[in-house]
């Protein structure tokens, strides 16, 4: 989507660290955004992040927008894709991170849950209908905020 396309790692490097990641995959793998608690919220973007600034995906030095993408493919219902041309915006109103990428995820992972536990229902009827864009709950919540950026309004204006 953006201008310059990402250069995907080696393939080696990519399967090792998942590999290496399997403990602590395993133990967020039974999570759902649309049930994860404000009290441990922290606790569980903590771990996410771990895991991400760990996976090898990218030839870029970038981890936030290539390890949630790649995370999002395991964990389809917990890890929303980031992107630059939507969620950064979304959080901040420009594409590019002025406090560092794991400051930005521990701080936008609770968010994103608090979106989708108050969404809970309609995330789930979104499952129910199915599409190529219900792939996971967390794909939802990361349609939504496409949607929402695409209509080019404010969080201020939100109906929330």
């Amino acid at each position: 989507m953006g201008k310059q396309a990402a250069k995907v790692g080696d393939f080696r490097d990519m399967v090792e660290s998942f590999r290496a990641s399997s403990v602590l995959l395993e133990s967020v793998a039974d999570q759902r955004i649309t049930r994860v608690s404000p009290g441990d919220a922290d606790d569980l973007a903590t771990a996410l992040w771990e895991i991400i600034s760990r996976l090898r995906v990218s030839t870029s030095a970038t981890r936030i927008v290539a390890g949630s993408k790649a995370l999002h493919h395991v964990l389809p219902d917990l890890v929303p894709p980031i992107d630059r041309q939507y969620t950064f915006q979304f959080f901040t109103g420009q594409k590019s991170l002025y406090r560092g990428e794991r400051v930005a995820f521990l701080e936008w992972f609770p968010l994103l849950c608090e979106i989708a536990t108050r969404s809970a229902r309609t995330i789930e009827a979104g499952m129910a209908r199915g599409g190529f864009m219900a792939t996971g709950e967390a794909k939802i919540v990361d349609n939504a905020i496409m949607g929402f950026m695409q209509r080019g309004r404010t969080v201020d204006d939100a109906d929330v």
